[in-house]
């Protein structure tokens, strides 16, 4: 559920961005039928089937089509760039553990792998 209202909260946001007047109805609106547009396999990164889902529900709430192209398009880069760099961080090897091998995500995101 806490990761829903992270997702539910970036599209709210991202609304205001566009001049889009920013209601909690629009934003969920927009975060499930883009959640239930990409639940088949499709495109590496949902490339194609998240844009067309996402403009498609602000589309259908009277906002503008090339509006709702960009909306999605700049939420999904920052979905995709934050998830990314956040997997990143988590396999980083750190100083910080000293058994040979291990990864660890360390305070200060120090990288260095140790080894035996």
């Amino acid at each position: 559920i806490l990761a829903w209202c992270f997702d539910a909260s970036l599209y709210i946001l991202m609304l205001g961005v566009f001049g889009i007047p920013v209601a909690i109805e629009t934003g969920v609106v927009t975060m499930c039928v883009t959640a239930f547009g990409v639940l088949l396999p499709s495109t590496p990164g949902f490339i194609g089937p998240f844009h067309y889902f996402a403009s498609q529900a602000l589309l259908l709430q009277g906002i503008a089509a090339s509006t709702a192209l960009a909306y999605a398009t700049l939420v999904h880069v920052v979905m995709y760039v934050s998830i990314t760099a956040g997997g990143a961080c988590a396999i980083r090897p750190s100083s910080r553990n000293r058994r040979a091998g291990t990864l660890e995500v360390s305070r200060y995101r120090s990288c260095r792998y140790v080894s035996a």
